[in-house]
């Protein structure tokens, strides 16, 4: 698996036919990082991007 994009709240990866994103519980308002997290905001994160795709 390889590691294609890194960002402020989440990690992209190549597994040859597959994306996989990696989504944190971190906060990035106006281009920075806030230093608290909130609980399971990756979890609902992903359930959103479910709804798109």
């Amino acid at each position: 698996m390889n590691l294609i994009r890194t960002g402020k709240v989440k990690e992209v990866y190549d597994d040859g036919d597959t994306l996989l994103f990696n989504f944190t519980n971190k906060i990035s308002v106006f281009d920075k990082i806030i230093p608290n997290e909130v609980p399971d905001k990756g979890e609902y994160t992903l359930q959103n991007l479910r709804l798109l795709v």
